[in-house]
């Protein structure tokens, strides 16, 4: 689709350590918990979704949205945003260690990877499979091709919280069809994507 015609062109997803983390939690709350891990910077989008959230809770009172994350170097943007209002069901944690990510996703029912720029493959995503955690994200390169993958994701139009509003509403309201796609573990078993970058440079060689 880009012009790449190389019948020798492969795409070799990231290796993760898949045994650190397991299924999500069955679900104890009535609240319904949307998430954000990542850092505070513009390109990343927390302000499109804390925008589409506080319409959403407008309309509905029992959802809360739960921000993890570090100042990405926008003073300015970060003090905006990265902040706790209990009264409109948003709460910011501040930045967290690697190791709590599993229990963090564990904990939520929705990630929102609200990206407005092209992003290579979010090693978040992946996370989010790994806990089968729906996500919503941007339907922009390196974001939509792991909705599709995983089938644990849908997407929103780039930039547009009305359209983000929109897919947080269908989840709440159980409208999102998935498909958990097993085999996309398989491809992102650290062993297995060791196995296959040998291959690639053996054939190379």
């Amino acid at each position: 689709n880009n012009g790449v015609t190389n019948p020798d062109f492969h795409i070799l997803r990231y290796g993760i350590e898949t045994s650190r983390f397991r299924k999500r939690d069955e679900k104890n709350s009535s609240k319904f918990r949307f998430g954000f891990i990542g850092s505070f910077m513009r390109h990343k989008g927390p302000d499109i979704l804390i925008t589409s959230f506080k319409r959403l809770r407008k309309k509905i009172n029992n959802i809360e949205l739960h921000l993890y994350g570090y100042n990405g170097g926008d003073n300015d943007y970060f003090r905006k945003f990265a902040v706790s209002e209990p009264e409109t069901g948003i709460f910011f944690h501040g930045s967290v260690d690697n190791t709590e990510v599993p229990s963090i996703l564990r904990a939520m029912d929705i990630l929102v990877i609200p990206s407005k720029w092209y992003e290579n493959s979010p090693i978040i995503i992946y996370e989010s499979y790994l806990t089968e955690l729906p996500f919503i994200t941007s339907d922009i390169g390196g974001m939509k091709e792991l909705a599709e993958e995983t089938g644990l994701g849908t997407v929103f139009k780039n930039n547009d919280s009305k359209d983000l509003e929109e897919k947080m509403l269908s989840f709440i309201e159980g409208k999102v069809k998935l498909n958990y796609n097993k085999k996309f573990k398989e491809a992102i078993e650290l062993k297995n994507h060791l196995t296959s970058l040998e291959e690639i440079y053996e054939r190379i060689l």
